[in-house]
């Protein structure tokens, strides 16, 4: 499941921090609870979600809304882990192909979560009219 992946990645982001010695930095703390707390908000919205489908209701926009916050908070960690690592971030593990560390594919891997799914663009139209009742974004017209 996407969020317990969120969770174990945030304990080791915070194992990261303290091996760091980054744990005591101000920025940096507020940086984590922060994420501590997307993560706890992530859990909720999910369980909110699957509550509603087990009653027999349709999921609707909601799940827009947590597609673009779970993708949009994985970009933001990936970028957070990178500046914990350091200049390790920089180098590659020893072995064959063309491997990368847990923060490096975490940081790579969340551009991906932005497209797949439905773009974030996509979502942002999908909660501003479907939620906010926004009027439709204008489509291209084809010739």
């Amino acid at each position: 499941m996407l969020v317990q992946g969120r969770e174990r990645e945030l304990a080791a982001l915070l194992d990261l921090a303290r091996a760091k010695g980054k744990d005591a930095d101000p920025v940096v703390r507020q940086q984590l609870a922060r994420a501590h707390t997307q993560v706890r908000l992530l859990r909720a919205a999910w369980e909110r979600t699957v509550a509603e489908v087990a009653a027999g209701k349709a999921p609707g926009a909601q799940l827009s809304t947590w597609k673009l916050f779970w993708s949009e908070y994985h970009l933001k960690v990936g970028e957070l882990a990178l500046d914990l690592a350091g200049t390790d971030a920089l180098l590659r593990p020893d072995g064959p192909g063309h491997p990368v560390d847990l923060w490096q594919d975490t940081f790579l891997v969340a551009h991906s979560g932005t497209v797949y799914a439905g773009t974030s663009e996509v979502q942002r139209n999908i909660i501003g009219e479907g939620v906010l009742g926004l009027p439709r974004e204008p489509r291209a017209v084809s010739r």
